[in-house]
């Protein structure tokens, strides 16, 4: 999925020529961490979405995600920046638990403007306006105020037969382990 990275697509073509399967690239480029879906049809995504694709409208977007992946509302978020979280991967900053409940990261800082604070406090109420139980878990960069470190998550977690795994951290952070 990153032009810069060709082999990540080199399973599915292994597989294709072994087995004779058909190979289609989809069009939709976008990151796996980026995406995240609702049984109903509802996605969510960041808006590195937009740079992922940039000869795309938003519009667009949505539309090759409705006909591509059947999801018929795409919500758009903004994400963080990449002093804070790299990538941008909405996975790092919420997880949908299941149809009516949402994870979403809680970052704790001085500054009220801090930007992770704001788009995930903001995330919170949007989605409990759509109805999501919301669950805060901690979430922090270990990096000077916030930035330009290391970004910690609980939210880039797995669900297993009705399990959440969440990573582990230890020690110094057995504090936000433990919530």
């Amino acid at each position: 999925y990153y032009e810069t990275r060709p082999r990540d697509d080199a399973v599915p073509r292994k597989i294709h020529r072994l087995w004779g399967w058909s190979f289609y690239r989809c069009p939709l480029r976008h990151l796996g961490g980026n995406q995240l879906v609702r049984s109903d049809g509802q996605g969510f995504t960041t808006d590195v979405i937009l740079t992922a694709i940039p000869e795309w409208s938003p519009s667009e977007i949505a539309v090759r995600f409705q006909i591509q992946q059947g999801i018929h509302t795409l919500h758009i978020f903004p994400a963080f920046p990449h002093s804070i979280d790299r990538p941008g991967h909405i996975d790092m900053w919420m997880s949908i638990l299941s149809d009516d409940c949402v994870m979403i990261g809680r970052y704790d800082c001085p500054s009220a403007m801090y930007e992770a604070s704001v788009i995930t406090e903001n995330a919170a109420a949007y989605m409990t306006g759509l109805g999501f139980r919301v669950f805060r878990t901690p979430g922090w960069n270990d990096g000077q105020d916030g930035y330009d470190g290391t970004h910690f998550s609980y939210t880039n977690c797995i669900l297993v037969n009705g399990k959440v795994m969440v990573p582990q951290y230890g020690d110094p952070y057995g504090k936000e382990d433990a919530e």
